[in-house]
């Protein structure tokens, strides 16, 4: 996999692996220092002291994933605290499995590409990029069936490495027949960091197959998740990743990187499987794991069931409310035992 669309440039990776050796860095400090756009963290200094300070005053802290909860004993001042995780939750009446035949998912991708189009190119606004009738007609196999779609959905940032997806689809589309399409849902307007996602994949040569369906409301994202065979995002470090569960909680199973919060809710072997995980900035890893799911639609099915059960009896909001309300009661609890019940209840 070529890894300059990735890196930062060969002298800052230099100084940083100079800078690594005299410090004596462990190897994840080292990449961690290596592979960090420092120009982004201008601001890090007061949101990290910010942070310190609202940590202080608060009487119980929750984090939203183990990723989180190790992040926030490495940052804050928490003096031996155990912090409670507790995920963020899913809206499983909306996100739910809905079946839908070829004509309906072709009519959802027609309003989506043709008639409401929100795709844009670098330096344009929204539905800069827009699609034919005729250019859906290449989301069709040789038989006149819908081909595989593979969705992505996000924003056109860094650590999302849409460079490794459009890499790994690249060879998949090669492999596979019919290959798949891939529907890029995302990207808010005028905001990407590195290359252009629309020019890469021009410059890869799949730009017939990678269709742009801009950034939409989150109401329309049940539907788009229905419409896919499979949600596929190897965002790296990803703090949660609430769309990994939306999808789950849809019936559509998700393939991500064994990193972050994404590495501790999906479940990628084994009899309650429910998606799959892929090494980290490995775009023959994803590619290899992408043509295994989908030339095995028994297993995709068996995936699909086990992630929308799990998705409903762990991450309903009543499951996560639950979770809140008991935590809220021991903080009040503890609180009356020590006297703070006046900073409580102002």
């Amino acid at each position: 996999m070529p890894v300059s669309r990735l890196d930062p440039n060969p002298a800052q990776r230099q100084n940083a692996d100079q800078l690594a050796a005299r410090a004596a860095l462990s190897e994840p400090d080292a990449a961690l220092l290596a592979d960090t756009h420092w120009e982004k963290w201008s601001h890090s200094p007061y949101w990290l002291s910010a942070l310190r300070a609202a940590s202080e005053q608060a009487s119980t802290i929750v984090t939203v994933s183990e990723h989180d909860r190790d992040l926030a004993y490495r940052l804050l001042p928490l003096q031996g605290q155990d912090l409670p995780v507790i995920t963020n939750g899913v809206d499983v009446n909306q996100f739910r499995p809905r079946p839908l035949t070829d004509n309906e998912r072709s009519a959802h991708l027609r309003h989506w590409l043709v008639t409401d189009p929100r795709g844009w190119r670098p330096g344009g606004k929204a539905a800069s990029i827009r699609y034919t009738d005729a250019d859906l007609r290449r989301l069709y196999d040789a038989n006149g069936r819908l081909r595989p779609l593979l969705l992505w959905v996000g924003r056109f940032l860094h650590f999302k490495r849409v460079p490794v997806l459009l890499e790994a689809f690249a060879q998949v589309r090669k492999e596979l027949d019919p290959a798949p399409a891939l529907l890029m849902w995302g990207g808010y307007p005028g905001e990407y960091e590195g290359p252009h996602p629309a020019d890469l994949a021009q410059d890869l040569g799949i730009d017939d197959d990678v269709f742009f369906l801009g950034w939409r409301g989150h109401d329309e994202l049940p539907i788009g998740l229905n419409c896919a065979d499979l949600m596929v995002a190897p965002a790296v470090d990803e703090p949660f990743g609430m769309v990994y569960i939306e999808a789950m909680s849809c019936g559509t199973p998700p393939v991500a990187t064994a990193t972050g919060g994404p590495a501790r809710t999906i479940t990628p072997a084994g009899p309650h499987a429910n998606g799959w995980t892929v090494r980290p900035n490995n775009a023959p890893d994803l590619a290899a794991t992408l043509i295994h799911a989908l030339t095995h639609p028994g297993e995709r099915a068996r995936r699909a069931h086990n992630g929308s059960a799990h998705a409903y009896n762990t991450y309903s909001w009543q499951t996560v409310a639950d979770r809140y309300t008991a935590i809220y009661e021991e903080t009040t609890t503890r609180s009356v035992r020590q006297g703070n019940v006046t900073a409580l209840t102002r």
